[in-house]
């Protein structure tokens, strides 16, 4: 798969998955947090499509980070939500590959 194939899967996994959280959890009940992906190294094929694209930034502690916020048009902040989205998005990367961390914070 070319790395925009990679990214689009991904995206439509997080979308899935972030929809169905927001059934089970709500988007307003919960814990507030943070949900993203690093992933290490910072390159290679993929993480060039990305800078490209001005996906994502440098991790503070090194590889390269993305936010999925969860489904479209979502502005919650519950922390499941995020979570599941990050988590489905990180299993398409991993599905192809790439060494993906799911990472979280509770705000």
């Amino acid at each position: 798969m070319t790395p925009k194939e990679i990214l689009d899967e991904a995206n439509q996994s997080a979308q899935e998955a972030g929809q169905l959280a927001v059934i089970e959890h709500g988007d307003t009940q919960g814990l507030c947090g943070a949900a993203w992906i690093v992933l290490r190294p910072a390159r290679g094929a993929f993480v060039n499509y990305l800078k490209s694209q001005g996906i994502g930034e440098r991790g503070v502690y090194g590889g390269w980070e993305i936010s999925v916020d969860g489904p479209q048009g979502y502005r919650g902040q519950n922390s499941d939500v995020k979570e599941a989205a990050v988590r489905a998005f990180a299993r398409v990367l991993k599905d192809n590959g790439l060494r993906a961390s799911v990472c979280t914070r509770l705000v």
